[in-house]
């Protein structure tokens, strides 16, 4: 009887596995397509991928008969939702809807990943993910393209545009996800994750692919984006030619880059000068054009860099920006210092639902986004809740020692929360936690025997 058990345990569990990657290759295709869903169909659209991932761990939980293997990351995140709930709850009375909706926000993911760790992916599934995800990148880059040459005229939605106030965000490429930076930061992690299937695998990806990204990352003008971009790719060249120089066709190396390089380049600005075109040949003098539209006109990627310490461009971050959210947060801890203000009250997803009762004291804005992982989670946890959750970080870093591709996948999603809520970020979470569920990458000399093969 014992055995059958484990007979029908071991089929279940690769039943879960396949269930796993089929549900992992719809998210890759869902979530940058959820927010066009969600304006034209829903809004509880958003919800399907917090349903099934909840279905996924019932099944495992049955499967495995509750027997879960928890590691010190798992002990330490639940101990922060833990001591959050207290925060809430108790000490600042924010309410049990506003904790709910935060710990979904920032917990979904990990539960995806905690059953993820466990199944086991390798080579096959992270060959097949990857491939999905450059396919959706270049169905993005077909809209991001129509949406920089019409300046968001045709086919992107009036109520997204109307609501961008200012030419230099106006000027930058939104895509299907309506947000440029969030934009970027999937685009880096399929160029990341598509050099990694070629040094861990052997998967090469045609030069245009490439080419194709790093034009995309270009468009959104995500200062945050192009810097991880180029500092990222620097790393890998230096670690690989330090590491493996003897085994690196140079050469061919150098070339290959050279041609993403100038492919990239020209696509970035081949659609630049077609947007002027299109603005001097449809737009200009239309009912369509406007002065948002004919600023943006002047402003490219280049600018962007050029402004950032402007006088103009610090007013308007000190106004509504990143560093409005952080001089506010350090104002609101000073008051907060211990377990601070509560889950869902400073900048996170759940505040941008239910309005916090701080609000009015401290004159925020509703609703107001933090834009930085690191201070919402000072404010909203306070320094012990901050301890906990740098803990959990270095819990996290500390597992994976020992692959280097994962750790630095940690330092590119570290480096985002900077600048974006990276926990609440669907797409950007859903890519980081997947990639760490995975088994332990090959090193570039074990890879070669697989490149050899292909």
């Amino acid at each position: 009887m014992s055995e059958l058990v484990g007979i029908s345990q071991s089929n279940q569990m690769k039943l879960i596995q396949k269930a796993s990657f089929l549900l992992t290759v719809f998210l890759c295709v869902f979530i940058p397509l959820r927010s066009v869903l969600e304006l034209y169909t829903v809004s509880y659209v958003k919800m399907v991928p917090d349903i099934l991932i909840l279905g996924l761990l019932l099944w495992y939980a049955i499967t495995i008969r509750f027997r879960f293997k928890f590691v010190l990351q798992d002990w330490i995140f639940l101990g922060f939702i833990a001591l959050a709930f207290v925060s809430s709850i108790f000490i600042n009375h924010v309410g049990i809807s506003p904790f709910i909706f935060q710990v979904r926000s920032i917990g979904i993911y990990y539960i995806f990943y905690f059953v993820l760790r466990n199944l086991q992916f390798g080579k096959k599934e992270f060959v097949s993910i990857v491939m999905v995800l450059q396919i959706m990148a270049i169905f993005l880059f077909a809209f991001a393209v129509v949406e920089k040459i019409a300046s968001k005229t045709l086919l992107f939605p009036s109520s997204i545009a109307d609501g961008i106030i200012y030419a230099s965000n106006f000027s930058r490429v939104y895509s299907l996800f309506f947000n440029p930076n969030t934009y970027a930061m999937f685009l880096d992690f399929v160029i990341f994750l598509s050099i990694f299937r070629r040094i861990s695998y052997g998967v090469k990806t045609h030069s245009v692919v490439y080419g194709i990204l790093v034009a995309s990352v270009l468009l959104s003008m995500s200062r945050a984006g192009i810097i991880i971009l180029v500092a990222g790719t620097i790393l890998i060249s230096i670690y690989m030619m330090v590491k493996y120089r003897k085994a690196i066709p140079y050469k061919k190396l150098i070339l290959s880059s050279l041609i993403v390089l100038v492919i990239g380049s020209a696509g970035y600005l081949g659609v630049q000068a077609g947007a002027n075109v299109y603005h001097e040949m449809v737009l200009k003098d239309s009912k369509q054009d406007s002065d948002k539209i004919s600023s943006s006109m002047q402003i490219g990627a280049g600018d962007r860099f050029d402004n950032t310490l402007t006088e103009e461009e610090l007013e308007q971050s000190g106004n509504d920006g990143r560093i409005y959210s952080l001089t506010k947060g350090l104002e609101i801890v000073s008051d907060y210092p211990i377990f601070g203000t509560g889950f869902g009250t400073f900048g996170s997803a759940a505040s941008m639902n239910f309005e916090p009762a701080i609000a009015e004291k401290y004159d925020l804005p509703f609703p107001f986004y933090a834009d930085n992982e690191y201070i919402k989670v000072l404010v909203e946890n306070g320094i012990l809740g901050a301890i906990v959750f740098v803990g959990f970080l270095v819990a996290v870093l500390y597992y994976y020692r020992k692959d280097l591709v994962k750790l630095f996948m940690c330092l590119v999603f570290g480096w985002f929360g900077l600048f974006y809520n990276v926990f609440e970020v669907q797409i950007g979470a859903m890519l980081f936690w997947m990639t760490l569920s995975l088994v332990k990458f090959p090193t570039f000399q074990e890879s070669s025997k697989i490149d050899k093969r292909m």
